[in-house]
């Protein structure tokens, strides 16, 4: 048996198109190994807040309470498609899949990314904790140049000030 190259491995443009996962298209869930050499870079976040799961959801779509929150104005709507913006515009992208109130799903990205990488896709789902919410965050291909301060960003920019505005 032959050895196998990356050309060998690229996705048909059937399933290139073709609905994956969450019905989003293959094509933003797959990335050309072509030239690839590392793992992709995920962050995972698990947090509990004092809010019900359906209450946190509604937070993060509504750009009134999402800027409560963070401190900034914010673009975002509960639909696919929607335009994402946030920090003054520094991060950017589309609301890919919505489920009101348990999932979330938007390509992401910010001033670091360089022009050649592709967007990263955020997922965020909602589930309820005892009394209160817990968000599970993934976040995937985040580039390396980018990877601490995102995840970081995450914890300061985001779950922080989520839990004082609650507290408050």
């Amino acid at each position: 048996m032959g050895s196998v190259t990356a050309g060998d491995l690229q996705p048909s443009r059937k399933l290139f198109t073709a609905p994956g996962p969450l019905g989003l298209p293959w094509r933003l869930l797959i990335h050309s190994i072509e030239g690839r050499t590392s793992m992709r870079n995920v962050i995972y976040k698990t947090v509990v807040l004092k809010a019900t799961p359906d209450a946190l959801f509604d937070m993060y779509v509504d750009p009134v309470l999402h800027q409560a929150i963070t401190g900034l104005p914010v673009t975002i709507a509960a639909q696919a498609g929607a335009e994402f913006v946030a920090f003054d515009g520094a991060l950017t992208g589309v609301m890919l899949q919505v489920v009101k109130p348990r999932l979330i799903v938007q390509t992401w990205r910010s001033p670091a990314f360089a022009e050649d990488d592709p967007d990263s896709i955020l997922i965020l789902s909602f589930h309820p904790q005892g009394e209160h919410g817990r968000i599970e965050l993934v976040h995937l291909d985040v580039p390396d140049q980018d990877y601490e301060e995102v995840k970081l960003g995450w914890r300061e920019k985001y779950f922080e000030p989520w839990r004082e505005f609650l507290a408050n």
